[in-house]
């Protein structure tokens, strides 16, 4: 198990900590509605795609990445402050490249279900290149993974794992594409394209068949093209790497080209001469990387070379001097319109002056700034990271954003703004719903299926498949050492995997109650902090439930727990001035499957079940008051306010009732065959997660009308 603190949290950096969110007084603004709302849009999606492209805008007012839901979030960037102002909804399969236009309103994305052109000013798609796998001219065939653009702008090329460069004119009055010419050449996936930044008719493309072709593409130059048949000659075949070509970087000249490739080096190469000049360090390998080229990018007017890779490491070269072959009048020499030079004499070894380790595993992706000393990094593990870089020898970590790489399993608010993700993966991540920056994580060694806090102790506990829960402060508390995430309670005493839990929200009832695949029930006392990490052993042990316990849950006022479990029964406790539970009543058939969900608030009790049916109960009865459809599949989860009713599900669906009659109000539909966790974080929104992703959304109120349509 590892605890990683990405920027410290202390009380006084969160406002409001230590707020209840889902039980203050009641809020105004809550809609009435004649018919079913639906939300089309939701607010924002939490997380990052894995391996997931990151770009900043021409102007470096605003930055870009793929969420785990392959919707693009947009941020705007203020100095070093960062914040959502919105996303991109369009592709559903994997978003792989974004490439922005010059003129600052258009972004072009390309992903496995195709290209997307985007006005980011109004923030919508305007022109949809979908695949199609019947391999029509202007359709690629499969994934798009690169793009480039050429002539000032006004022509896209695109690259394919189709083995296709599709060359498209851009219209710049309405963001539209339409297809030019198809060029083949390439025998698998092109990775990379790129075209000077001279005016020089030339384009490089790389990828799978660790080949790198040169072309003369002039024809496509708009200023030439006269309605003939464009003809794109190959110039030069470029062969030396041992492994997939990733990326491509020309000089500002366009007289040399770099290359890096998945046989972890970088290459240069004379363009006049089509040929290999030399490989980055390769007088001193012990620099190199160890790991895949994931980026290169020339800066200081192609002095200093940046280069990212698989290994995690982020170094910068000082470049040697980089010749020119001499040779013979070519057709390449005339495009290039350059002189010939002989090879100098000046030294031409490269030196690297910085290496620095900005990702645990890898780095696949990297942009920085055009206009301030910010970098975006990504990974492999769905994180997003960006570094101040004004200090070259030391990178600064200025804000972090992350998602999971396996299903999320619970979610739980913290404090005001503060959430929780657990996931199958055995990570938490600790994240503002409002910021999305990732405050902290703690890394388990299996997989985590439940966590509750207690915001009168600052204590999240998590349990899962390991028996055992554990609590973790979420602050620092200075006078023990204890740093914030920092484990320092392990509460013993199950026989199986712990499948639920909960906390007393009274800090008068210092009481842990988790549930078990072991058919039990265990209740801890929360004891005073120490120094010293303690085991803490179960005061009291149920055993009234025959078969798995599911969920369990305080009352409001944390004098009441209720239990429900794959026996279809509820169990009712009630807490003694001793602090000891005493059962009250149990509902031996409350549901006709196994109970999977169980929430109170001020008056009731709510339980849902694999039976598709949510039951409302007023405490202590034995009868429902109300019984609850809607839902086409077993119930995962209910959250509940002085407002709202939200109940989640395997169909795909959260369905948002009122707590005064209990009208459906709005559905909230997913492409997601299950919806895992839901919770109220706000007066405003609620967030679902969905096999991995977590989406937030607005609550049904009047000023959030333009998030939903009703109902036909």
């Amino acid at each position: 198990m590892s605890i990683e603190m990405t920027t410290p949290l202390l009380h006084s950096d969160v406002p409001g900590f230590g707020a209840n969110t889902t039980n203050g007084k009641p809020v105004d603004g809550s809609a009435v509605f004649d018919s079913v709302l639906h939300c089309t849009k939701p607010n924002g999606f939490i997380g990052v795609q894995d391996n997931s492209p990151v770009v900043f805008s021409v102007k470096g007012d605003r930055f870009f990445y793929a969420s785990g839901s392959h919707a693009i979030n947009c941020f705007t960037v203020t100095g070093q402050s960062f914040a959502l102002t919105g996303s991109l909804f369009g592709h559903q399969d994997k978003v792989h490249h974004l490439n922005p236009h010059k003129e600052n309103k258009y972004m072009v994305s390309c992903a496995g279900d195709g290209i997307i052109v985007w006005d980011i000013e109004e923030m919508k798609s305007v022109c949809n290149i979908e695949v199609n796998s019947e391999r029509t001219s202007d359709h690629h065939a499969s994934d798009v993974f690169c793009s480039c653009w050429a002539f000032n702008d006004t022509v896209l090329v695109t690259g394919s794992k189709d083995n296709m460069l599709k060359f498209w004119a851009f219209d710049s009055s309405n963001g539209q594409l339409k297809f030019l010419h198809n060029l083949t050449g390439h025998k698998g996936d092109v990775l990379t394209i790129c075209v000077p930044s001279s005016p020089t008719p030339i384009m490089a493309s790389a990828g799978r068949d660790s080949a790198i072709r040169i072309w003369d593409i002039g024809e496509v130059d708009p200023n030439r093209r006269d309605g003939t048949i464009i003809n794109i000659k190959t110039l030069a075949l470029l062969e030396g790497h041992r492994g997939d070509v990733t990326r491509l970087r020309f000089t500002s000249s366009g007289t040399h080209l770099l290359s890096g490739a998945r046989d972890n080096q970088v290459k240069f190469w004379d363009v006049h001469g089509q040929n290999e000049l030399r490989t980055l360090a390769s007088h001193l390998p012990g620099l190199n990387h160890h790991g895949d080229i994931s980026y290169i990018e020339l800066i200081n007017s192609d002095q200093l070379l940046l280069t990212a890779g698989t290994d995690g490491l982020f170094k910068a070269w000082e470049l040697g001097e980089l010749p020119v072959v001499k040779i013979n009048e070519s057709s390449l020499q005339a495009i290039l319109g350059e002189t010939i030079l002989d090879i100098n004499e000046k030294q031409n070894v490269d030196s690297m002056i910085i290496s620095h380790q900005l990702h645990e595993i890898d780095v696949q992706q990297a942009c920085i700034s055009p206009s301030a000393p910010l970098l975006l990094t990504t990974d492999s593990q769905h994180v997003l990271r960006i570094w101040d870089f004004s200090n070259f020898q030391q990178f600064k970590l200025l804000a972090e954003y992350a998602g999971h790489a396996e299903a999320v399993s619970d979610l739980t608010v913290l404090n005001d703004g503060v959430v929780a993700s657990s996931g199958v993966d055995g990570l938490v991540n600790i994240f503002h719903h409002e910021t999305l920056h990732r405050y902290g994580k703690i890394q388990h060694d299996a997989s985590i299926a439940t966590m509750s806090f207690s915001s009168p102790y600052s204590l999240l506990v998590c349990g899962g498949t390991d028996y055992n829960s554990f609590g973790y402060s979420v602050v620092e508390i200075p006078q023990f050492q204890i740093s914030p995430f920092q484990k320092i309670f392990t509460f013993t005493g199950h026989r199986n995997n712990i499948i639920s839990m909960d906390i007393s929200p009274s800090e008068q009832i210092p009481l842990i109650v988790s549930g078990s695949k072991d058919f039990s029930m265990n209740v801890y006392r929360i004891p005073s902090i120490s120094k010293t990490h303690e085991m803490i052993r179960p005061i009291q042990t149920f055993r009234h439930h025959q078969g798995i316990i599911t969920c369990v849950c305080f009352s409001a006022d944390g004098q009441f727990v209720a239990t429900g479990g794959s026996d279809h029964k509820i169990v009712l406790y009630e807490v003694n001035s001793n602090l000891k539970l005493k059962k009250l009543i149990e509902i031996p058939r409350a549901h006709g499957s196994t109970i999977s969900a169980i929430a109170f608030d001020r008056n009731y009790l709510y339980t849902g079940a694999w039976d598709n049916i949510v039951r409302v109960w007023k405490i202590g009865d034995k009868r429902p008051m109300h019984v609850l459809e809607g839902h086409e599949s077993l119930i995962t989860d209910i959250s509940v306010n002085n407002e709202y009713l939200i109940t989640s599900s395997n169909d795909g669906r959260c369905i948002c009732r009122n707590v005064n009659g209990f009208d459906i109000i709005a559905h909230y539909d997913t492409e997601a065959s299950c919806i895992t966790a839901s919770v109220i974080v706000s007066e405003d929104s609620f967030i679902y997660a969905d096999e991995g992703h977590i989406t937030k959304v607005p609550l049904p109120k009047k000023e959030f009308m333009a998030h939903f349509r009703k109902d036909e």
